[in-house]
């Protein structure tokens, strides 16, 4: 039995982060002898919706004991060593590195996205406990960059794509019964899913999105079904933004498994996407979409896909977002032509992070 201790942004309910947790367990779970731990910050939240034994990450006895026991510290993925959230952010996920160090386990870095990183300590322990690492996936060329300039000469740094884009879909009746549980069974057609975050106390924003999808109803009908990313911070924003929609609009309020929102994604007709896993959810839902990008990482991943990114934060008005609207859902057959030509070498790139892992614990 291989025992893989796995750790990162895991329990909170953010979708993106489930669902690079699930894509990663969906492609083990064919591997009866693979026996996985999270480290978790709601063990039992990531039990009910990933079926997966966890620990909370906050209790270092349980931290140490998973540890001790396991074969390979599995990090990532996702954007964990950065300090533009909190100082103290990175000194967590870099703790957690020099316990498995000092404890003589196997580090595997996996499909991360590092930085940004101003401060100079932070600097200076990721370059020492990224070379004890066995191997490292990065999911961006700034990442890998930054490590080659780090780490010693000839480390080996691969280059991937995120590992949340080899997410399988729930079968597609799936759907149906979220629209039932959150009382939507008839939404009006033509669905535009909206996944954005902003502040709720953000009046200026809040009217511009308002504004844009006001519009968008008027003139298309249909319905607008907003779909909270990230719940405790993304809920707040959509509701005021509902409140002040005079068309037909659906909450998504419950918590569901990644793979069951990407199925929702399969049925919309176009998606308003403001975060980065819900633009990767888009394209792997071939549907086409509109984003509101906001960070570095998102053009990455549009570019990738050979999609424009057309409305950037923080100018951002109601003019931008209808005018968007309107030209991506005009241009959406080659939208989806692109994401159908662009996507599939991503998602074979993104099998990196599982084959490197593979190679660590010398499975076939």
């Amino acid at each position: 039995m291989k025992k893989i201790l796995i750790g990162g942004y895991y329990g909170y309910g953010n979708t993106g982060d489930e669902a690079i947790l699930e894509a990663f367990t969906q492609r083990l779970v064919a591997y009866p002898d693979v026996d996985i731990t999270v480290l978790s910050s709601n063990p039992g939240y990531t039990f009910k919706t990933q079926g997966l034994k966890a620990v909370s990450r906050n209790n270092p006895i349980s931290v140490t004991k998973s540890f001790i026991g396991c074969d390979l510290f599995v990090q990532g993925g996702g954007g964990l060593i950065q300090d533009s959230t909190s100082w103290r952010s990175p000194f967590f996920y870099l703790g957690q590195l020099m316990l498995s160090h000092i404890l003589a386990r196997k580090i595997y870095i996996m499909g991360q996205g590092i930085g940004p990183l101003n401060g100079s300590f932070a600097r200076f322990l990721t370059r020492e406990l990224f070379a004890t690492a066995e191997a490292i996936v990065v999911r961006d060329l700034s990442s890998q960059t930054f490590l080659m300039e780090s780490l010693p000469t000839g480390f080996d740094i691969t280059l991937a794509s995120d590992i949340a884009l080899m997410l399988k879909a729930a079968p597609d009746d799936v759907a149906e019964d979220i629209l039932y549980e959150e009382g939507l069974p008839d939404l009006p057609e033509p669905v535009l899913i909206v996944s954005i975050k902003g502040n709720s106390r953000n009046m200026k924003s809040i009217g511009h999105y308002v504004t844009a999808i006001n519009t968008y109803l008027d003139e298309a009908g249909g319905s607008a079904l907003f779909v909270p990313f990230f719940p405790q911070y993304d809920m707040p924003f959509a509701q005021k933004i509902m409140s002040a929609i005079k068309g037909n609009t659906g909450l998504i309020r419950k918590q569901y498994k990644p793979s069951e929102i990407l199925s929702l994604f399969k049925m919309a007709d176009h998606i308003l996407a403001g975060r980065l896993h819900a633009a990767m959810f888009a394209a792997l839902a071939e549907t086409s979409f509109t984003t509101v990008v906001y960070d570095p990482k998102m053009k990455y991943f549009l570019d990738m896909i050979d999609i424009k990114s057309t409305i950037v934060t923080p100018i951002i008005g109601p003019k931008s977002i209808e005018e968007s609207l309107f030209n991506d859902i005009d241009d959406s057959e080659s939208i989806v032509d692109r994401i159908k030509k662009r996507l599939p070498p991503l998602i074979k790139q993104a099998e990196s992070n599982i084959s490197k892992l593979f190679e660590l614990l010398d499975i076939d």
